[in-house]
């Protein structure tokens, strides 16, 4: 499993998005993603999931107003692409959207997909991120 972080930096912003290109598996994506979805739920955060033009996007954040600093309006999002054997789990953090079916729609929601994030929230966000590869590579196998 390849995985290669892009991240930009203006100011004290960043955009955080990690890309894990995966080959070889041989893995139901519609299967993962809801493996994803129910790995969120274990670990409390609540989940939404829906069709968009290039696969499956999942979005998930923390219950609650605010979670470990985490303003409550951001959603750690995942876009799965491709084919079994050759796909890309695209995560990011992202705005919380009120209905991802409908949001998805939009070209402008998935152009503008990931945030730039202040500095303190990238801490977070890597730290999250950090888990959550561990998790998607266990849950490929």
């Amino acid at each position: 499993i390849d995985t290669v972080t892009a991240a930009a930096m203006w100011a004290n912003t960043m955009v955080t998005e990690e890309f894990l290109h995966i080959e070889n598996k041989h893995k139901d994506l519609n299967r993962l993603a809801h493996e994803i979805i129910g790995e969120g739920g274990r670990e409390g955060y609540a989940t939404q999931y829906a069709r968009v033009p290039v696969g499956m996007m999942i979005q998930a954040r923390r219950r609650g107003s605010l979670a470990d600093g985490f303003a409550g309006d951001r959603a750690i999002t995942f876009v799965i692409s491709g084919e079994p054997d050759d796909f890309i789990v695209h995560l990011g953090i992202s705005k919380w959207a009120r209905s991802i079916a409908t949001a998805a729609l939009d070209p402008l929601f998935l152009s503008s997909l990931f945030l730039s994030v202040d500095v303190q929230e990238v801490l977070w966000s890597k730290y999250v991120e950090e888990g959550i590869v561990k998790k998607i590579n266990a849950l490929v196998g």
